[in-house]
C-alpha cells in the first residue's frame, strides 16, 4: 500500500496555488473586459499630460530673469494649478494637489534665490537643472534641491499613474 502521508503537504501547497493563480487571472479577465476601461485610461492619460505640462510652464516661467520677465505671481500659478487640477479631479490621485502646490512654492523660492546672485542667473534661466557652479551657497543649493526632489516626486507618482 502507498502511503500518501509525505505527499499531503505538497499537494496541498500546489492545490492552494492554483487556487491563487486562478483567482487572479479571473480578476484580471474581469478588469480587462470591462468596455470603459480604455476610455478612462485615456481620459487619465490626458489629465496627466496636461498637469504635467502646465507644471512644467511654470517652472520654465520661474526661471526667467531680466527687464522684459514679469514678477512671477506664486498664487497665481498655484490657482491655475488647481484650476486644472479640479477640472480633471477625476482621473489624479488628490494628494497631487498639495504636492503641485509645494512644488510651485519651492520653485519660487529657488529662483528668487538665485536672483540674488548674478552669477546664476543666465544658467538657471537656460534651463539648467542644477545651480551654477559660483552660485551654489547653501541657501541656493538647498532651495533648488528641494525643487527638484520634489518635481521628481511628482513626476513618479504621474508616470505611476499612467500605468494603473
Amino acid at each position: 500500500m502507498i502511503d500518501l502521508q509525505p505527499l499531503a503537504a505538497p499537494l496541498l501547497a500546489l492545490l492552494g496555488t492554483l487556487v491563487v493563480a486562478l483567482l487572479g487571472f479571473y480578476q484580471w479577465r474581469r478588469q480587462h473586459s470591462n468596455p470603459n476601461r480604455v476610455p478612462t485610461a485615456e481620459a487619465r492619460r490626458k489629465a496627466i499630460e496636461a498637469l504635467w505640462t502646465k507644471a512644467e510652464e511654470i517652472n520654465l516661467a520661474m526661471r526667467r530673469f531680466g527687464k522684459d520677465a514679469r514678477p512671477v505671481d506664486v498664487s497665481e500659478n498655484v490657482k491655475s494649478l488647481n484650476e486644472l487640477f479640479i477640472r480633471n479631479s477625476l482621473y489624479l490621485d488628490d494628494s497631487l494637489q498639495r504636492k503641485l502646490a509645494d512644488y510651485v512654492e519651492l520653485l519660487h523660492k529657488a529662483s528668487a534665490r538665485l536672483a540674488e546672485y548674478n552669477e546664476g542667473r543666465d544658467e538657471w534661466s537656460n534651463t539648467s537643472i542644477q545651480p551654477p557652479e559660483k552660485a551654489r551657497q547653501r541657501k541656493v543649493w538647498t532651495a533648488v534641491e528641494a525643487a527638484n526632489a520634489k518635481r521628481a516626486e511628482i513626476k513618479a507618482k504621474l508616470l505611476a499613474s499612467i500605468d494603473a
